[in-house]
């Protein structure tokens, strides 16, 4: 039996499960997921940068999670006629879910690199910043 180190992440990095649906600008339930997926990085990154002497991180983490989040749930209402209390309750439910998955791999990080965010938890807060540049 092999035994090691190796560090498993919880979820899949966000550039691969963007580069393996290709279509989901077109797909409505892929944008909320994607939406939800950025609202629970962007949370998560708040979280941990909340203590620091520099609170932009915490701030332009804190506006993405917000704009991330009115998303989600617009999506939800307009794209799959959920209601408004629904469509709250799923999203907050979703990203609890995801930054709690976030978290568990922060603190593996941290406890092998000294980092938080090291590794895909960057990668998913750099790409989600760049999809609102984008915009």
């Amino acid at each position: 039996m092999f035994c090691g180190n190796a560090f498993s992440q919880s979820l899949k990095p966000l550039n691969q499960w963007v580069n393996e649906k290709s279509n989901y600008l077109n797909n409505p339930a892929e944008q909320i997921y994607l939406s939800n997926r950025c609202a629970a990085v962007n949370i998560y990154v708040a979280a941990i940068s909340q203590n620091n002497a520099d609170k932009s991180v915490t701030e332009k983490a804190t506006g993405l999670y917000e704009l991330f989040a009115e998303m989600s749930i617009n999506l939800s209402k307009n794209k799959l006629k959920i209601s408004n209390d629904d469509a709250l309750r799923a999203f907050t439910q979703n990203v609890m879910n995801m930054e709690a998955l976030y978290n568990k791999d922060g603190q593996n990080n941290y406890a092998r690199t000294g980092d938080y965010t090291k590794g895909y938890i960057f990668d998913d807060f750099s790409l989600c910043a760049k999809l609102v540049l984008k915009k």
